[in-house]
């Protein structure tokens, strides 16, 4: 939202047409139709989709024509993407709608290099389960292309088997069907079949027999009336080099494949990487390779949700798949995160034959596994053990992951830190240690790139600001409706009370403007009791503010999971402060 609102944004975009709004204009249509339809309260605008439409077939055009410059497709793509992200949330949509919007937002997601947007937008999109009963041609292939788009292979390999026996039973009563109305949907399946193996193996061949596959559905003349495979058919013939171009195979160097298969067949499966994961693995001119042994100080500053967790799992796996001469130390601040890395890292590693080891309190520790490579531990166990034995620690580990290093600013357990990277920086100077620092925002970036490379060492690094996700800023309130508020009598001993609605009241951020919208239904009651004084307080009755939070929870919960942080320790202040979370975008 941030972005797509970005009145310059929109200019680029859109630029000037006789059909559509002035970029002004647009964008105070998209800000209104945002606020509208996140309370839920109206449907999406015709001109917003007529410019959704629009938008996308600038960013479509081919370049060979030179109709546009690639910044302006590529802000189209972003602009489109986030009108039928939009489109999305109105409430009167047939299945086939919600899934033609989800699929037109993933390809304006992925041309606009907002990858991750593409796979959280399809966790709303109505896809069938087992056992997948056949609907329509076009509806079939829209299925097939969200699920690819969402690089979802776990979900698509089901349900791929299952349309080509349904398209196997077809062909056995009627032919070959690329002479009948099927022939664009059996394309479509075929092609994102190849293509996902593609993905999966690297196999050279099946991306060529993807396209051939999305050429026959686009210009199968029998299949005229199927506009949704044909049309499905040309975005993915288009995506599909795309998608090619930022897979692990087309990334990663010959001597690392293992690497590669670690990440496709690993869990979660990696089908694509992220322009940053693009940038930072291609390197930089006339430096190491950051995945090469020659890299030997690595600084990664990325934002949180910018994948620089996967990264570090690239470059493990890759020294594990090349390198027998030392195995990996990975060290995070907590032994929650340990846990938590440790679990992502290990299903990795099972995939090229290795096992994983946490490092335990001390004195606690279990006997490491002989097919451990990897180990994970807290800057506090690292320090012990270079203080016992440093030799001994150099000449098992050849690589040292150091995660959140950031937190050497911290006061009460960075000098720790600081300390321990210092000496094994000192003592891994003219050795052939790698260390690699990440960060999700590491200040003085300059400081501690001159700090590990020292002695003429030059360090890989990679800084960057991109955040994929989209991002909505509100404050949420309740207010309440006094003129509407329903009195109790007193009863017996019983004083008398007020019942009072209570509306929520969202602040919406839009660009540069705070739009309110309101629930038209309440979100909770303050109930009120008279005191014998004659005062009125509140009553314990009234809606606590868990209560009140659940339907912008639920509004949230539209665009995907969400994540609710909230104080339990007592606040001494007079405002609450609750974080609502969309992980679907976030």
């Amino acid at each position: 939202m941030d972005r797509a609102l970005d009145l310059q944004t929109i200019t680029t975009a859109a630029g000037s047409h006789t059909r559509l709004p002035e970029p002004a204009d647009l964008r105070q249509l998209l800000a209104d139709t945002e606020v509208s339809l996140f309370m839920q309260q109206a449907s999406i605008d015709e001109q917003v989709l007529d410019a959704g439409w629009y938008l996308q077939a600038v960013a479509t055009a081919r370049t060979d024509l030179a109709l546009y410059d690639v910044p302006r497709q590529r802000l189209a793509h972003q602009v489109s993407a986030h009108i039928f992200d939009l489109a999305l949330q109105a409430t009167d949509l047939t299945a086939t709608e919600r899934l033609r919007y989800t699929f037109a937002s993933q390809v304006g997601y992925l041309g606009g290099d907002l990858t991750p947007n593409a796979a959280a937008i399809a966790r709303g999109a109505p896809l069938p389960e087992s056992p997948y009963p056949w609907t329509t041609p076009g509806r079939v292939s829209l299925e097939a292309g969200v699920l690819l788009l969402a690089l979802d292979r776990p979900a698509l390999y089901p349900l791929l088997r299952a349309r080509r026996t349904q398209l196997g039973d077809l062909a056995t009563g009627q032919g070959a069907l690329g002479e009948t109305s099927y022939a664009a949907v059996d394309g479509v399946i075929r092609g994102v079949q190849a293509l996902t193996h593609y993905l999966t193996y690297g196999t050279a061949a099946q991306l060529g027999t993807a396209r051939q596959a999305f050429t026959v559905a686009v210009t199968a003349s029998a299949s005229e009336e199927d506009v949704d495979s044909r049309w499905v058919a040309a975005h993915l013939l288009r995506i599909a080099d795309q998608l090619a171009a930022a897979s692990v195979w087309a990334v990663l160097p010959p001597d690392v494949l293992a690497a590669a298969r670690a990440m496709t067949l690993g869990d979660p499966p990696v089908m694509a990487l992220w322009p940053p994961q693009l940038d930072f693995l291609a390197g930089t001119e006339g430096g190491p390779a950051p995945l090469s042994p020659d890299a030997r100080r690595l600084l990664l500053s990325f934002p949180t949700s910018a994948g620089k967790t996967l990264l570090a799992q690239i470059l493990i796996t890759a020294h594990v798949a090349s390198n027998d001469s030392g195995d990996v130390c990975v060290v995070a601040p907590t032994h929650s995160l340990c846990r938590e890395l440790s679990e992502s890292i290990d299903r990795r590693l099972r995939t090229l034959g290795h096992q994983l080891y946490v490092e335990g309190p001390l004195g606690l520790d279990r006997p490491k596994p002989a097919a451990a490579r990897v180990t994970v531990m807290t800057p506090e166990k690292l320090a012990a053990l270079l203080r016992a034995d440093p030799e001994g620690l150099l000449d098992q580990y050849a690589m040292f992951v150091i995660d959140e290093a950031h937190l050497v600013a911290d006061p009460s357990r960075g000098w720790r830190l600081e300390e321990t990277l210092t000496a094994l920086h000192h003592l891994t100077v003219n050795s052939h240690h790698r260390i690699v620092v990440l960060s999700a925002a590491i200040g003085n970036q300059v400081h501690v790139i001159d700090w590990i490379s020292a002695d003429g060492l030059q360090t890989v690094r990679k800084h960057t600001d991109w955040r994929g996700p989209r991002r909505l800023t509100a404050i949420y309130t309740g207010r309440a409706k006094w003129d509407d508020a329903i009195d109790e009598p007193a009863r017996g001993a019983r004083l008398p009370r007020r019942h009072v609605p209570i509306t929520g009241v969202v602040h919406l951020r839009t660009g540069d403007e705070v739009v309110k919208g309101t629930f038209s239904e309440p979100v909770g009651t303050l109930v009120r009791r008279q005191k014998r004084d004659g005062s009125w307080i509140n009553d314990a009755a009234s809606s606590t503010e868990r209560v009140r939070l659940v339907p912008l929870v639920t509004h949230v919960a539209a665009s995907g999971l969400v994540l609710v942080v909230q104080p339990t320790r007592l606040v001494h202040t007079r405002v609450s402060c609750v974080a609502v979370l969309g992980l679907g975008y976030d």
